[in-house]
């Protein structure tokens, strides 16, 4: 009896699991549908009155008292998936931006986090808040879009700027806030899902003291810092190298596919690519992260299994899964640590951890266990159009 239910259960469970992934995506999706995030009270009241509707449903249609508890616990995980989505929305509002700052330049200390990129106008990166501003002012947006003209630039120009610098900047501070129209780029979506609470421009003027001048405070470089000044300056070198105008498209290309870059790829060679439906293929992705560490991993399989000394201490579909999963991390390091390359990090190691556990039996459960943890690690992913490629692919 005890074998025939837990064959039973080891058929059934992924499909439970995946009841389970379904009812928190449209938790997700529910609580993001509304135009801002709700009260708690109407959680509270709305999680009530779907509990008391389907228990009156259940007691009226069906009989399987197993069948309702199952039930009755998906709804509940999805009541708190809901509330989970609508609690991080509205801590994510809650720092909101003094209406004077729409008006005036403030001086801020800020610090660099991510790898300037090209614009038409100049530079953007993002940069958060220092210890000290904080401490200033505790409640102003933890991250914000930052922009900085060519001309507004320090004497080094934007070869000084690096990942893990504090700036003391005169800046012009506001909302995020774009049309919304029918048919077109939801700029405020994009700003929501990628965690910009702020767009910020640095200001510059003939007019300018000197002590409101651009001035480096501090430098703390990580390892994360560390990467991406990496990339920035092999993106630096490789545009000194090819500077002729006619290899501008390709050498774009190139950077795109290489180290994640895409600010050098026009509109147009774009409309191409959604014309012939390769969009995806040139951003970095799941199929380029996973295409390498299952390269990589074949690899170090072919080459353990030569040696019968090292495959009797460590089977060669370890090493193979473990190679695998650590070349996927530094690819995904390298090409910017975009959201899908993360999504697909984290699919590979929850596959590896459920195989030493036994329990990936299926590709199915690994899926399934990759999305709730995407949606409890970062509700917001469902705001990403990477998000439904990476899994509806």
């Amino acid at each position: 009896y005890l074998n025939s239910h837990r064959a039973e259960d080891k058929v059934h469970w992924p499909w439970r699991a995946l009841s389970y992934a379904t009812a928190a995506l449209c938790a997700v999706c529910l609580a993001f549908s509304f135009g801002q995030p709700i009260s708690g009270d109407l959680a509270f009241f709305i999680s009530l009155a779907v509990m008391v509707v389907w228990w009156i449903a259940s007691r009226l249609f069906f009989s399987s008292q197993l069948f309702f508890k199952q039930t009755i616990s998906v709804i509940l995980f999805a009541l708190f998936m809901f509330t989970w989505a609508n609690a991080r929305w509205s801590e994510r509002l809650s720092r909101e931006i003094p209406s004077d700052w729409n008006r005036v330049v403030q001086m801020m200390d800020v610090q660099v986090v991510s790898m300037p990129t090209r614009t038409d106008y100049g530079w953007r990166m993002l940069v958060q808040p220092s210890h000290t501003q904080l401490q200033r002012l505790p409640n102003m947006p933890q991250q914000m879009s930052l922009s900085w003209a060519d001309d507004d630039l320090p004497a080094g120009g934007i070869d000084s700027i690096r990942v893990g610098q504090t700036w003391h900047l005169p800046v012009h501070v506001r909302q995020p806030n774009a049309t919304q129209n029918e048919g077109v780029f939801d700029q405020n979506r994009y700003w929501l899902a990628n965690d910009i609470e702020a767009l910020a421009y640095v200001r510059v003027y003939k007019k300018t003291p000197p002590e409101q001048l651009p001035r480096l405070l501090d430098v703390h470089f990580n390892w994360i810092a560390m990467i991406e000044n990496w990339r920035f300056a092999a993106l630096r070198q490789i545009d000194k190298s090819a500077s002729d105008q006619n290899t501008a498209e390709a050498v774009g290309l190139f950077k795109a596919l290489a180290l994640g870059d895409q600010s050098a790829i026009s509109g147009q060679q774009w409309q191409l690519f959604q014309d012939t439906g390769v969009t995806h293929l040139v951003s970095i992705s799941g199929l380029h992260v996973t295409l390498l560490a299952g390269i990589l991993a074949w690899l170090a399989q072919k080459i353990w299994r030569r040696s019968a000394y090292l495959t009797e201490r460590v089977p060669a579909l370890y090493v193979a899964q473990w190679v695998g999963l650590i070349g996927a991390l530094l690819y995904a390091l390298a090409s910017g640590w975009g959201l899908p390359a993360q999504r697909t990090v984290w699919m590979l190691a929850l596959w590896l951890f459920l195989s030493r556990l036994g329990v990936a039996h299926s590709g199915l459960r690994v899926l399934v266990f990759s999305v709730l943890w995407v949606l409890l690690i970062d509700p917001f992913a469902v705001l990403s159009v990477g998000f439904w490629l990476s899994y509806g692919a």
